[in-house]
């Protein structure tokens, strides 16, 4: 993979035979035009939605606030029971302390996080996700959220 610059967001945007993937392409789109505000959320949901990937976003704490509806889909789960913190609970033990290590030097130095490890189903079965979350910055450089992905590890394309 290569590091790729977009309006000062560096984040892993090819495959490894260089194409750009459709994850990096959302990525472009959802960075380009930063977080959704205004009237822009609902057309940000669809999008989201209509990606393969579980999608969620983080405050600059690393809070989660949103995931797509594939994520619930997924896990079985709730907003009321995920967002916060909460999520660890769809998170295998034994990866959880390296997962939450990572995650927090990538809030820690506003590097981008990229990880496989496994979450579990809504059966609690557990299968590998490739997870990539990229900074949101505003104007002046500052962290103001995360944008992040988990993407099905077995699936071949």
């Amino acid at each position: 993979m290569v590091s790729a610059h977009r309006r000062g967001v560096r984040y892993r945007a090819r495959s490894p035979s260089g194409a750009r993937t459709a994850m990096s392409l959302a990525h472009d789109e959802m960075i380009q035009h930063r977080l959704p505000t205004g009237r822009e959320p609902e057309a940000f949901r669809r999008l989201a939605d209509g990606m393969p990937q579980l999608v969620w976003m983080a405050d600059a704490a690393g809070s989660v606030h949103w995931f797509n509806q594939r994520w619930y889909d997924y896990t079985g789960s709730t907003p009321e029971r995920d967002c916060g913190w909460g999520w660890q609970s769809v998170h295998d033990p034994r990866f959880l302390p390296d997962v939450m290590a990572r995650w927090n030097g990538s809030l820690q130095s506003g590097e981008p996080f990229e990880m496989v490890f496994p979450l579990r189903d809504k059966e609690g079965n557990y299968k590998p996700f490739l997870t990539r979350a990229v900074p949101v910055r505003d104007t002046a450089g500052k962290i103001t959220g995360w944008l992040g992905t988990n993407t099905d590890y077995q699936l071949r394309v």
